[in-house]
């Protein structure tokens, strides 16, 4: 039965590892694309 719960929790860890890293991964595009879209209108309002 340990080696069970073991096994769950080492699985949940794994699982709540890679949701960080997507979730900071998919945070990094979109302050990209926010910045480059800022960038634009930036540009467009300059000229």
């Amino acid at each position: 039965m340990p080696e069970q719960v073991l096994a769950l929790t080492q699985t949940v860890a794994r699982i709540k590892l890679g949701w960080m890293r997507t979730r900071s991964i998919v945070l990094w595009i979109v302050a990209v694309t926010n910045g480059v879209k800022q960038a634009r209108a930036c540009t467009k309002a300059a000229t």
